[in-house]
């Protein structure tokens, strides 16, 4: 019978563990918690087992009562780690599931930002390629500015040396889908500037 009670414990202490895994810290707490409550009437039901002047039934009385007292003590502190991590952290009940719920919107959030991130970077990379296809030296290419404009365009500017081996300055550049245009000072491209980068 002193077995089941201690068996019991266990259990209760997985069913606890269970819970609070959600918030691994308080494992620390509940299993020390458990091992030291164990220890303390392990040494009692240890020195009653080889105290000569107990009588039988002295014993047996008091294997019993470190059982119980094992599974209500352990109980008692399992329960209560898990309504004090409760109310630190939800772990259970209306509370957890709104935790959980932020924390996964939370999660989406990060992952759709990372995404959009790598979405400009590879959109920054692509124009950069496209417009080094309109330089003179591609390789003294230095880009500024880069933004993203209306329908996704790219905008920035660059500076490249010209066909004296010079670097020209900083010109604007627009580029769409793989489609760019280098400001030539025109009032097509300006106009093109001001609907698509401003």
């Amino acid at each position: 019978m002193n077995k089941i009670f201690v068996a019991l414990g266990f259990i209760a202490l997985v069913i606890t563990c269970t819970f609070a895994a959600r918030e691994p810290l308080s494992l620390v707490f509940i299993i020390a918690t458990f091992i030291i409550i164990g220890f303390g009437f392990g040494k009692i039901g240890e020195k009653a087992a080889f105290n000569s002047r107990l009588t039988q039934a002295e014993r047996r009385g008091t294997l019993r009562f470190c059982a119980v007292g094992f599974l209500a003590v352990s109980l008692a502190a399992n329960v209560g780690f898990l309504f004090w991590v409760n109310s630190q952290t939800p772990i259970f009940g209306d509370a957890y599931a709104e935790r959980k719920q932020y924390e996964d919107l939370k999660s989406d959030s990060k992952k759709q930002e990372t995404a959009q991130e790598e979405g400009r970077a590879i959109r920054y990379y692509d124009a950069k390629e496209s417009v080094k296809g309109l330089l003179k030296d591609s390789s003294s290419a230095e880009f500024s500015g880069e933004k993203i404009g209306k329908g996704g365009a790219v905008c920035g500017y660059v500076n490249a040396k010209n066909s004296f081996g010079a670097y020209a300055g900083n010109s604007r550049y627009i580029s769409t889908n793989g489609h760019s245009v280098i400001d030539d000072d025109s009032q097509e491209f300006n106009d093109s500037w001001e609907n698509t980068c401003n």
